[in-house]
């Protein structure tokens, strides 16, 4: 069961998520073709959160990053009055990337009968490849400028898993806005692995004893509690929330000592609000395997985070697993999806 709002930190709803669609609809500012890369709780101020205490009325406010054409805007809605608060075009940005857009890629490259032939040149055909949109980050090429650039490498579909053996040497870059291949880099045929690619145990054949079985028991019950999105473990009690782009964030958090409650979450701030976050990976830089031009990716394009998983073991969780559920929105204006924490 989805929790319902109970203090200001809270995740948006459902029905905020909606009503924050069509308050920007009701502006004029989106319609169907409206991408929405971002949509999330705007963080109350830190002097509001602390002054807060339970039973305390409270505003609510949304932030979203929309893609329209090819501008990128940034808007706040103030959901308690009603109203869009702000939109503002961010010139000279692109927003993460859209699933529409990663599912896009392989056709892109399909429709292109140069790259086609590239990759028949290495022994395969596009129907035995998937291709990854891997974004390239912004170094300074005029060329790009303006672009909404991926660098695609393609790999061999097998039977394990999509991401082991890369057409090595064979990439290209494609433009999403205009669906165009922009350039391909050919530095000739390199031989795709042959090799196992499998990882169970069966597979490595490893002589390494196996670890014996680990129980968790818990006989007198569990050793935190959840209500809402405030969980209490020991003397640690915080708020918790799951964003879609941000992850997993961390606030108000406090410990007892000596039975008072102190207030510790200054000691962990990010660029917005005082709160503990998830790290984010900005870019990463690969060296290719023939040379060493670099390939880079700029993981804060891509929306990294849309499900996540509980763990059954440890101390801080339970022997079975939790059922709490979270709200995320789609990159449409059409509806939004839940998935179990």
């Amino acid at each position: 069961m989805i929790p319902a709002i109970s203090q200001p930190l809270d995740p948006l709803t459902q029905d905020e998520y909606i009503q924050t669609v069509a308050l920007l609809r009701a502006a004029g500012h989106v319609n169907d073709s409206s991408r929405f890369s971002s949509l999330e709780l705007l963080d109350p101020e830190k002097t509001i959160v602390q002054a807060w205490q339970p039973g305390d009325d409270f505003g609510r406010a949304a932030f979203a990053v929309v893609k329209q054409g090819l501008q990128t805007f940034e808007a706040t809605v103030d959901l308690s009055n009603a109203s869009v608060k702000s939109w503002t075009e961010i010139a000279g940005v692109q927003p993460s990337l859209l699933l529409e857009e990663i599912m896009a890629v392989r056709g892109i490259l399909a429709d292109n009968n140069q790259f086609v032939a590239a990759l028949a040149a290495h022994g395969f055909s596009i129907e035995d490849v998937i291709c990854a949109p891997l974004t390239v980050g912004n170094c300074n090429i005029p060329e790009h400028r303006g672009r909404r650039l991926i660098e695609s490498t393609c790999f061999l579909i097998d039977d394990v898993r999509i991401f082991n053996r890369p057409i090595e040497g064979l990439g290209a870059v494609v433009d999403l806005n205009t669906r165009e291949v922009v350039e391909i880099i050919d530095q000739g045929e390199i031989p795709v692995s042959e090799a196992p690619a499998t990882t169970d145990e069966a597979s490595l054949k490893s002589d390494r004893a196996p670890l014996k079985p680990v129980v968790l028991h818990q006989p007198n019950g569990s050793n935190f509690t959840i209500q809402g999105n405030v969980l209490e473990w020991d003397n640690w009690k915080l708020h918790y929330r799951l964003e879609k782009r941000s992850g997993l964030v961390v606030s108000t958090v406090s410990y007892r000592d000596r039975g008072k409650m102190r207030p510790i979450q200054s000691a962990f701030s990010s660029a917005t609000s005082e709160t503990l976050r998830g790290g984010i990976l900005t870019i990463l830089r690969v060296p290719d395997s023939k040379d060493d031009a670099p390939w880079s990716w700029c993981s804060g394009w891509v929306p990294l985070l849309v499900t996540t998983t509980t763990s059954s073991t440890g101390c801080l969780h339970k022997t079975e697993e939790s059922d709490q559920e979270s709200v995320r929105p789609d990159m449409m204006d059409s509806g939004v999806y839940a998935r179990r924490r």
